[in-house]
């Protein structure tokens, strides 16, 4: 989010708690139920009227000991998502997200 932060005044942390998920096969599930949470959680605050901007978490150890000193974050929950939030201006300029070919992303197996 660099270059867009003076506008941020309220951010979501979205944690997944890894205590939920036992077997060494489940160590990736965190990553898809939060995912999906987070999804819905956009969706219902976009309902509201609550403008958002989700920022993937793809960060260091090193990074991750930062925020531990700001904010307190049991050692068991894995941050999924750092979610700016605010009320959208009448009018904004969007990023371009061209579409892929169906070719591209799908196949019948």
């Amino acid at each position: 989010m660099n270059g867009y932060t003076e506008n941020i005044t309220q951010l979501l942390i979205l944690t997944v708690d890894r205590n939920y998920f036992y077997s060494i096969g489940e160590r990736n599930q965190l990553y898809v139920d939060g995912g999906m949470f987070l999804m819905n959680l956009l969706y219902s605050l976009h309902y509201y009227k609550i403008a958002t901007c989700p920022a993937n978490w793809g960060k260091t150890v090193k990074e991750e000991m930062k925020l531990d000193k700001i904010i307190d974050i049991p050692d068991s929950e894995k941050i999924i998502c750092i979610i700016a939030i605010g009320i959208a201006e009448d009018t904004f300029k969007v990023t371009l997200s061209k579409r892929r070919d169906l070719e591209e992303v799908y196949r019948i197996i």
